[in-house]
């Protein structure tokens, strides 16, 4: 069997398939970010699972893309927790990016984005991946994900600059409060995921000047960043996969029309894609 392994920072797909019967076994647990997390914490969150771990010793091969997997410390660490719980397996750990090179561009020319928890861009020759700028991190980067614009939100929250309406939501439904927020954010693990866990607020009330001015300034920053740094940007498909791609397709497409840019294919879930691609590979 070979495990197909889509990972972003809040949640990551796993697609077992039996290489024979081509029988697919699909599975969801929480993201994993070696960034952010330890090897010992992803290896104990693997083992958590009863049904990853009743495959450990029939997964064969693991293909692995993972955000935060930019690094060969970062990789060694998922490497390393993928090993303890798939002890006969060869693995294979790469970056979120190729994944969505694959499931986007499909061996065409292209530039491929992840607008999801954290975002990222990369441009796909048809053979080799060019990247321009680096990604950064909630911290100081990731402009237009769902951290990015969480992190506004509560911003303005505590500044008292929210419409009256989102406030109200904001304490009475969601109970949040300078304690809570400050406390989730700096004592407490996985603050990028706390973020973006904001991103329903934007779609309930998507039709407020607020929101929309948020969405669009933040999609214009992404753009300015991530995709005019690409020489050639107009020739090519712009492609997303992510959550917030695909919830906020209609603020994407007016950025990308102010730039004379071309949005391609949004994709939901990549792994499938990923998945076709690596039977074609077992299979030739």
């Amino acid at each position: 069997m070979i495990l197909i392994v889509d990972s972003g920072s809040t949640k990551t797909d796993w697609l077992a398939i039996d290489t024979k019967t081509m029988e697919q076994l699909p599975f969801e647990t929480i993201g994993f970010n070696p960034m952010i997390q330890t090897q010992s914490f992803i290896e104990n969150e693997i083992s958590f699972n009863n049904s990853l771990t009743k495959l450990g010793n029939k997964i064969q091969k693991v293909y692995f893309f993972g955000a935060g997997c930019s690094t060969e410390a970062n990789n060694e660490k998922v490497k390393n927790a993928l090993q303890s719980n798939f002890p006969i397996a060869q693995i294979f750990v790469d970056h979120d990016l190729n994944g969505a090179i694959i499931a986007l561009c499909q061996g065409e020319p292209g530039i491929a984005c992840i607008l999801g928890t954290g975002s990222n861009s990369v441009y796909f020759d048809g053979s080799e991946q060019h990247k321009k700028v680096p990604s950064l991190g909630y911290i100081l980067g990731d402009e237009g994900s769902g951290a990015y614009f969480g992190k506004q939100l509560l911003k303005d929250f505590l500044y008292l600059n929210l419409p009256p309406e989102i406030d109200d939501f904001l304490k009475n439904e969601r109970f949040i409060k300078k304690d809570i927020i400050l406390k989730k954010l700096y004592s407490e693990p996985n603050p990028n995921r706390y973020l973006a866990s904001f991103g329903p607020v934007f779609s309930q009330f998507r039709q407020n000047p607020y929101i929309q001015k948020v969405l669009l300034e933040g999609f214009d920053t992404f753009f300015q960043i991530h995709i005019l740094c690409f020489e050639n940007y107009k020739t090519l498909p712009i492609s997303f996969v992510g959550s917030i791609a695909l919830n906020f397709r209609t603020e994407l497409e007016i950025i990308a029309k102010k730039y004379d840019a071309t949005i391609g294919n949004f994709v939901q879930k990549p792994i499938q894609a990923i998945a076709q691609y690596y039977l074609n590979k077992e299979n030739a």
